[in-house]
């Protein structure tokens, strides 16, 4: 009867011991693009979202924008606007209206453009509408248009 308690308190510390051992929620989940994983989820570095980190914010903006050029003492001008990526990473985005492109910013959805081009301003994006407030060679001006 004493051995059989020791073995049957063995069993109990044995089966205790393996049901306590917890399997890493980390160990098959790959965050991308500099990701940390915490928990089975994924921490994102900056610029990057989704489950694996694997998106671009920015590329949710990429596309052209079809819209009006409204500037202050002219009349309203329809013309696209094209958003691509900029090469100084993760929040570089390009605007071209198809005759001069310039560096901006991004922010969450805000956007400033970047010194020192020859124009300045800000906007920010909504959905699938970019609204862009600028200044170029002392006229103030808006483009608001929609993918």
């Amino acid at each position: 009867m004493h051995r059989f308690h020791h073995v049957l308190l063995l069993c109990i510390l044995s089966i205790s011991s393996l049901t306590s051992c917890k399997k890493d929620k980390c160990e098959d989940k790959v965050c991308a693009n500099g990701g940390t994983c915490n928990e089975g989820t994924c921490t994102c570095a900056a610029g990057f979202e989704g489950e694996n980190c694997n998106t671009e914010i920015r590329s949710k903006y990429y596309g052209l924008y079809n819209g009006v050029y409204d500037c202050v003492g002219g009349p309203d001008v329809p013309g696209p606007m094209e958003v691509r990526a900029g090469s100084s990473g993760t929040n570089s985005l390009i605007f071209d209206d198809g005759s001069f492109p310039f560096n901006v910013d991004l922010n969450g959805t805000a956007f400033t453009i970047r010194a020192g081009q020859g124009i300045s301003g800000s906007g920010n994006f909504n959905g699938n509408q970019l609204v862009l407030n600028y200044v170029y060679s002392g006229v103030s001006c808006q483009f608001t248009g929609s993918k």
